[in-house]
């Protein structure tokens, strides 16, 4: 499905500051970052950085520049979209044959992760996070990211580096990685 739109592009006041990376579509070690700002605020952004910042290499600038004028970005990002839809897919569908009702996947159809809330009263997500991060799977406890005062109890699992082919095995991981945390736990 499309990408869902951002808030700069619904605001109709421009009001919305926009801040972005490369780093995620391209390459980490690239560090470009950029801000797309209301016009009226272009001096100001413009004599911040100024002061602040004069170390950006301008060759990385020029070719990543060149690269986006190009059309070779937006390319680039419908590639990595497809791949990561692929991917999400997988992972869900492995997570649900290994995983039944226990974990209710919420999943916004952005992003690199997404969030499995606990379907029963699973207790202690950050020892089931434990356990699976021990087994080498990129997941976090969802209770330490939330703000409320009840806390949630689930994980946020990551899935762009797992290939479609792992989904299966990493899922079964994380079964395991439950049932070790919870030994009682009844899984699908």
């Amino acid at each position: 499905r499309p990408p869902i739109s951002t808030l700069h592009a619904l605001d109709q006041g421009k009001r919305v500051i926009y801040l972005g990376t490369l780093s995620k579509v391209l390459a980490p070690a690239l560090r470009i970052g950029y801000l797309i700002v209301p016009h009226d605020l272009h001096e100001t952004f413009a004599a911040m950085k100024a002061a602040t910042d004069r170390q950006m290499p301008i060759g990385e600038q020029a070719v990543a520049a060149e690269f986006i004028a190009s059309g070779r970005l937006a390319a680039h990002v419908r590639r990595l979209r497809t791949l990561y839809g692929r991917r999400r897919e997988a992972l869900r569908a492995a997570l649900s044959s290994h995983l039944g009702e226990l974990l209710d996947i919420q999943d916004s159809g952005a992003g690199l992760h997404f969030m499995a809330r606990f379907a029963s009263t699973l207790p202690a997500d950050t020892a089931i996070a434990r356990e699976a991060q021990r087994r080498g799977l990129g997941v976090r406890a969802l209770s330490t990211s939330s703000p409320l005062k009840r806390q949630l109890q689930g994980l946020i699992i990551g899935f762009a580096n797992v290939p479609q082919e792992r989904a299966d095995p990493c899922a079964q991981m994380l079964a395991d990685a439950i049932k070790a945390a919870h030994p009682h736990t009844a899984l699908a």
